[in-house]
């Protein structure tokens, strides 16, 4: 086939540029608790802390083929899937431990917590029960809209507010998901309140501490191609479908062009009389034989031709 490699370059290049388009692209400014922000209801104080005790990273990218450690997630302005969220609970039955400070419903349900509201309240509470997280924390200090009104059969309550739960540990396998109702305890204004700073780096520290940034942006609603955006295509089975379905066209173009064996020959043509007259008086005419064109010419018979040596 006649650039069939120009055609299936072309066509692998089309489907990339079309999957870079399906790929998101964020708001280039921090969310309100970004671990990079410094504004009161940020998280870099937190960060910063635990950086200073063990290795610390940012996430951008829907988590997966995350190390030992903690994963933090504060405030998600979106939810995650369902995909992702079932590779971050098999990470967690693992042994690693994942802090979500939220009061989103549509995040707690993964986990089946329904939450109840009420007026904003400043407390200071102490200690619920006796646990490795709380050891030397005295008090916390933190502000609070939502509270848990259900008790897991897996968990444990570790902070409450006469009788409301904010605090919980769930197990799940060798690790463990702690929820907690409000972020105001883990805020840059707020950390250094209390014994806030002593809680918050016992529950978090371990051989790594993820901070969760790829679900504190807004995905745009219009698509560009941002080849920033290139590790993403393959992050998801839909686009690793679509890359499939790609290469499955080309290797066709390919296959289909490529000649395999001999060509047969065109099967034979009937030459009509007049075309035969006409390629006769072709080659008389090449040949010289004025004599034999004008007998055609007149349409008549000719007379006795002798050979002449």
């Amino acid at each position: 086939m006649k650039y069939q490699g120009l055609l299936t370059i072309l066509l692998l290049t089309g489907v990339i540029i079309g999957l870079i388009f399906l790929g998101e692209t964020y708001t280039p400014e921090p969310s309100t608790h970004s671990s990079t922000s410094a504004q009161p209801e940020g998280t870099l104080a937190y960060y910063l802390l635990l950086e200073t005790y063990t290795a610390v990273e940012r996430l951008d990218a829907p988590p997966r083929n995350l190390e030992s450690g903690t994963l933090v997630m504060v405030e998600p302005i979106r939810i995650p899937t369902a995909e992702e969220m079932e590779y971050l609970l098999q990470w967690v039955e693992k042994g690693n431990r994942f802090l979500i400070f939220s009061h989103n419903q549509h995040l707690l349900n993964y986990f089946q917590m329904p939450l109840s509201s009420g007026p904003q309240k400043s407390v200071i509470l102490r200690p619920h029960a006796v646990h490795w997280s709380s050891h030397q924390v005295d008090a916390l200090s933190l502000t609070y809209t939502h509270y848990f009104n259900t008790h897991p059969s897996s968990g444990i309550v570790l902070f409450s507010d006469e009788g409301h739960p904010l605090i919980y540990e769930i197990h799940y396998g060798a690790g463990a998901v702690f929820l907690m109702s409000t972020s105001s305890l883990v805020q840059n204004k707020t950390i250094d309140s209390a014994d806030n700073e002593i809680f918050l780096t016992q529950l978090a520290l371990s051989e790594k501490v993820y901070f969760d940034e790829y679900h504190l942006y807004i995905v745009k609603e219009e698509k560009d191609v941002v080849w920033s955006t290139l590790p993403m295509l393959f992050s998801s089975s839909y686009s690793l479908a679509f890359i499939q379905i790609g290469v499955t066209i080309g290797l066709f173009f390919i296959a289909y062009g490529k000649r395999f064996g001999t060509p047969r020959p065109p099967p034979p043509r009937k030459v009509q009389s007049s075309e035969l007259v006409e390629s006769a008086a072709t080659l008389y005419l090449r040949a010289g034989k004025k004599h034999i064109l004008q007998i055609i010419d007149r349409k008549e018979e000719p007379t006795t031709i002798h050979n002449s040596r």
